[in-house]
């Protein structure tokens, strides 16, 4: 199985206060039924992720999670023939699924990971938190995103109504997650920039 390279910027903030509030931000889905909607997802993977995300936050990083997404079949076909290998958006060849896994994991570890920064900024009494480059993919064109702080507030409500960060930045679909937040290095009162998308639902 492909080794995918973590990604430092996940750990830099990762300790067990913001796992905690990552798990809380899961827990908070679950009860509401918002359970990982991806079209992505075939019939199995629908039924077992969120036992297999919840591992991945409390203990371990996108790189395991896309492992355990390709090796239980979550995504792509789980058998040649069986009605559940489809997916909402159809079949996902066999050779696309460990490129699909990667992409969903980092989507879903990456969502989780800023929900929970935000929450610990909160409770912290933090009122922002700082957008920061993943190192995956390119940011060609949206450079000026790294480094702008957003309400922390107003970030966590929008990332619980979207499936990705990049979603929540207002940002056009880019197949990988170019961007992750980070608590903010620059003191509250020199916020003034805000996302696209959160300074629209705020």
């Amino acid at each position: 199985m492909e080794i995918i390279p973590s990604t430092p910027l996940f750990r830099s903030n990762i300790d067990e206060t913001t796992r905690r509030a990552m798990l809380y931000e899961l827990a908070l889905d679950v009860c509401v039924d918002a359970r990982c909607p991806s079209p992505l997802l075939n019939r199995r993977g629908r039924a077992l992720i969120v036992g297999v995300l919840y591992e991945a936050l409390a203990d371990y990083d996108e790189r395991w999670l896309a492992n355990q997404m390709e090796q239980y079949a979550l995504v792509g076909p789980c058998s040649v023939e069986a009605a559940e290998d489809e997916t909402s958006n159809g079949r996902i060849a066999r050779s696309l699924v460990p490129v699909v896994a990667r992409a969903l994991a980092q989507q879903l570890f990456n969502r989780y990971y800023a929900r929970g920064v935000c929450r610990v900024a909160l409770e912290r009494g933090d009122r922002v938190v700082e957008v920061c480059p993943t190192g995956l993919g390119s940011a060609t064109g949206d450079e000026q995103m790294s480094g702008t702080t957003l309400r922390a507030e107003a970030l966590i409500e929008e990332l619980r109504s979207v499936n990705s960060v990049d979603d929540a930045l207002g940002l056009a679909p880019h197949g990988e997650e170019r961007f992750t937040v980070c608590f903010a290095r620059r003191p509250p009162r020199a916020a003034t920039r805000v996302a696209r998308r959160v300074q629209s639902s705020s």
